[in-house]
């Protein structure tokens, strides 16, 4: 399948299509006789699995490194669960980080409406 094909099939351009095979992410396509790329039909998955997985929050490494363990460029399901658990214990990591920080700023604008003068139409009037 050529290039074109390829990123209608899999809804990516073809700048990051030949972006992932340049990173070594997807493996590199055969080369027809006229220089045009020519990739199998199982690049259609091991794209879909890279922008899925961008989505999600992995790093290009971690879907590298993913990959990388399979022959047939796509992860064993348990491996996949287990990127995903850690992914999802990441993200409640930062939740609960983001909420300790809300709260926070939370407090400090009632401290700081607290000591602010009642009359605040009046500053830099004079």
């Amino acid at each position: 399948m050529r290039i074109g094909e390829l990123a209608k099939a899999t809804g990516l351009s073809a700048s990051r299509i030949r972006f992932y095979e340049g990173r070594g992410i997807l493996p590199p396509a055969v080369r027809r006789a006229n220089g045009y790329r020519d990739y199998p039909a199982s690049a259609v998955a091991t794209l879909r699995f890279i922008d899925q997985g961008q989505a999600l929050g992995f790093t290009l490494a971690e879907l590298s490194a993913a990959l990388a363990v399979s022959e047939d460029r796509l992860p064993a399901l348990d491996a996949i669960l287990a990127g995903l658990e850690r992914k999802q214990t990441e993200i409640e990591r930062h939740i609960t980080a983001a909420r300790a920080r809300r709260s926070e700023i939370v407090r400090l604008i009632a401290e700081l409406k607290a000591c602010a003068p009642l009359d605040r139409g009046r500053e830099g009037t004079g």
